[in-house]
């Protein structure tokens, strides 16, 4: 059930982390604590974005092609409120 296509997009979140880290090292050497605030909020975003990821994936394993599972998740997912971010420096 689950493609290449799943687990790339885990993938690319956690190089994303990657990235982030990097960059908030580096503010972080500089003592640049706006720039840290900055990325303080993307790396929350993205570790979010991967633990959603990551709990679909398990979700898919686990369901498989259940026909049943498989709706309880889509009924699940459609249920989800967005919630628009705040980015308060």
């Amino acid at each position: 059930m689950l493609g290449v296509y799943d687990y790339t997009v885990l993938a690319t979140y956690l190089a994303m982390l990657l990235g982030l880290n990097g960059i908030y090292a580096a503010a972080y050497d500089d003592r640049d604590f706006r720039t840290m605030q900055l990325l303080d909020w993307f790396v929350k975003e993205q570790g979010e974005e991967e633990k959603n990821a990551s709990d679909l994936i398990t979700k898919m394993e686990l369901f498989g092609t259940d026909a049943k599972g498989l709706y309880m998740l889509n009924s699940e997912l459609k249920a989800r409120v967005y919630a628009a971010p705040s980015l308060v420096l």
